[in-house]
């Protein structure tokens, strides 16, 4: 893949996500936004895209705006990663990519998830209120799946997975 002139940009609410963009950056030398600050016409500058969210209730923040500019990024390399608490692997990947993408986005759009992490304390007062929530009705749950029982498992504990290791495929899929 010719990346040519590559803009990585991110939105990310408790950093992880933002570590994974400025090590992308880094290793390619290339600009860094933060996604809220991107405009539509900003894009025109770059043969490369890379954008990355974080994970909520198996959404990626910010990745409308990707979406609703597919038509302008057409001609570019676009490269989407979504960081969440969810282990890797690819039944994640798989629910991520079914909530967020239709087929004929994902034509376009080459995705990667990276497994990222938790720190209640950064999280903003209406998060932190959703996830005591969340966690409420998990804990009355009867049936959990192991996601639901690590994410229990891991309320009351920061933990952070994040690697720039975790990176791997996208530099493998860059260097093709």
């Amino acid at each position: 893949m010719n990346t040519g002139k590559t803009l990585v940009m991110y939105r990310s609410k408790t950093g992880f996500t933002k570590n994974y963009a400025d090590w992308i950056a880094q290793e390619l030398s290339c600009d860094l936004r933060d996604g809220r600050k991107v405009k539509a016409s900003d894009l025109a500058a770059y043969d490369t895209v890379i954008f990355g969210g974080s994970m909520y209730m198996g959404g990626i923040l910010g990745v409308k705006f990707i979406l609703k500019h597919m038509t302008q990024l057409q001609d570019k390399n676009l490269i989407v990663f979504g960081v969440g608490s969810s282990p890797a692997g690819q039944k994640t990947e798989d629910e991520v990519i079914g909530r967020n993408f239709t087929a004929s986005q994902l034509e376009k759009i080459q995705f990667f998830y990276f497994p990222g992490g938790f720190d209640f304390a950064r999280l903003s007062s209406f998060n932190k209120f959703i996830m005591k929530n969340v966690i409420k009705m998990l804990a009355k749950k009867a049936d959990k799946t192991p996601e639901e029982q690590i994410m229990l498992d891991n309320y009351e504990n920061s933990y952070d997975q994040t690697s720039v290791e975790n990176l791997a495929p996208l530099f493998a899929k860059l260097k093709e």
